[in-house]
């Protein structure tokens, strides 16, 4: 058996006086380690299959560094009895970096840490965070070499409609893709986790749920709207909240890392946009100038990143707002004419994006303008309780659409094919599409 392994804290923490979803935050409010997420540390390379980083909220760091906040793993399967079982000196604590706390209060005291696991072989692992008298239960997962198909879901957004109990309908969805597919390599979610992006108590209630899938398997997220709301007009303002919550490889561009970013799995290779900047309302600067020199920079950046990408068989875009929408957006004209084209110069084959709260899925769609199958597809989620009707708009571009539903996309890629399935929250099958590999795609044009 492997020995135990212990980590140093990653100097990233959240200013939190966040309570999990149906605590209080009185002075009988929980202590222990809660709200757990794991990701992706790297984009390329051996150490995407290698390394995985980990984040959890708990309260401030002791003072005693022999009990500071800390992540444990070890190299095969340990119930919580067998941990407890362990000698104290196989376990060595190294106290992390507060770069941030919360607000002084003794009953509110949380903040987020992350730490990252290395030089995983493939095989099972187990790990803990917390502090040495006040650990989480044991995490079990499973590191993979570079596998020989990607398997992996995409969810659209997560937002409720009225009420916080409206995530339920978030936890019902991937507790059953955690239940139908529980070998996939990592999920993807396009944004909309919130109404608002600063709600401390939406956040509690989405990571109370996210907790349960989600500090196992890897979850890449976009940036959306409501992440950025109440700050749409405030240019150069950041989406805090959101990039303090998840750990996010940070290879994109100076400035804006975690906010664009690309990872490489197994077959596809998968960039993720902040759509929002191509939202008129919304700028990288307050100076148009420099609004239009960082946006020239971050369009090569993502024509570059796609083109890296050409090695793999498949390469995705994944952004909150759809290129391709159901009814008349202000983002459209704008992704149209700056990004679609990047896109199809560099052989995206698949959009992933929500923002409109149905199920659609494209024709392949060349030059924005006609049906050809050298073009990309796009597919529109929703996991959320919030759905709207079918649009009615019969747009040449639609091969599918379906309203009122929510769900997610299981999507499976390896070097011929790329196959897209849509289950609703209940498990059942409503839509399938396949792709041709790339080469074949290329071919045709």
């Amino acid at each position: 058996m492997a020995g135990l392994l212990v980590i140093a804290l990653a100097a990233s923490v959240l200013a939190a006086c966040t309570p999990r979803f149906g605590e209080t935050t009185d002075a009988g409010a929980s202590r222990e380690p809660s709200e757990t997420l794991m990701s992706f540390a790297e984009s390329t390379g051996a150490a995407v299959y290698t390394s995985r980083m980990v984040s959890w909220r708990m309260p401030v760091a002791s003072d005693d560094e022999g009990n500071a906040p800390a992540l444990y793993y070890c190299a095969d399967e340990r119930s919580a009895r067998d941990w407890s079982d362990l000698k104290a000196s196989e376990i060595q604590t190294v106290r992390g970096i507060l770069v941030e706390s919360s607000e002084v209060d003794e009953n509110k005291d949380y903040v987020r840490f992350e730490a990252e696991m290395t030089d995983l072989s493939p095989g099972v692992y187990t790990y803990r965070v917390g502090t040495t008298d006040n650990l989480s239960e044991p995490v079990t997962f499973r590191a993979e070499g570079a596998p020989n198909q990607t398997a992996f879901v995409f969810l659209g957004d997560v937002q409720p409609d009225s009420s916080l109990s409206d995530y339920e309908v978030f936890g019902k969805i991937i507790d059953s893709v955690y239940r139908e597919h529980p070998d996939i390599d990592f999920a993807l979610q396009s944004g909309d986790i919130g109404n608002v992006g600063n709600a401390q108590e939406e956040w509690a209630a989405f990571l109370s749920y996210a907790d349960r899938v989600f500090d196992r398997i890897p979850l890449m997220t976009a940036i959306g709207n409501h992440e950025v709301s109440p700050y749409v007009g405030y240019p150069g303002h950041k989406p805090s909240r959101y990039l303090d919550t998840f750990s996010l490889p940070r290879n994109g561009p100076a400035g804006f890392e975690e906010e664009f970013y690309s990872f490489e799995y197994g077959a596809v290779h998968v960039t993720v946009l902040s759509s929002n900047y191509q939202d008129p309302e919304e700028s990288y600067s307050d100076d148009p100038a420099e609004n239009e020199r960082i946006s020239a920079e971050i369009n090569r950046w993502i024509e570059d990143d796609l083109a890296a990408g050409a090695d793999k068989p498949w390469r995705i875009v994944m952004m909150h707002h759809p290129a391709f929408p159901l009814v008349s957006d202000s983002m459209t004209e704008s992704i149209q004419n700056e990004w679609l084209p990047i896109f199809e110069r560099t052989d995206v084959s698949l959009i992933l994006c929500g923002h409109q709260h149905e199920f659609m899925r494209t024709k392949p769609w060349l030059n924005g303008a006609k049906e050809d199958a050298a073009g990309l597809v796009q597919i529109m989620g929703n996991a959320s309780k919030k759905t709207y009707p079918l649009s009615g708009s019969g747009l040449g571009y639609i091969a599918f659409e379906q309203g009122d539903t929510s769900g997610y996309h299981y999507i499976v890629a390896t070097d011929e094919t790329l196959s897209i399935t849509a289950f609703d929250a209940d498990g059942n099958r409503f839509d399938h599409f396949e792709m041709e590999k790339l080469a074949d795609k290329e071919g045709a044009a």
